[in-house]
């Protein structure tokens, strides 16, 4: 059960993280091009 708990929070916080580096990437990049133009 240990190792099962490991293996499912590691899978999730995986998810999380792509999740948020989508959602927050085209974020970074929309601040990096206002100051630009």
């Amino acid at each position: 059960m240990a190792r099962a708990n490991i293996d499912v929070g590691s899978i999730i916080g995986v998810v999380v993280i792509l999740i948020v580096g989508t959602a927050v990437l085209p974020i970074i990049m929309d601040k990096g091009r206002i100051p630009a133009h």
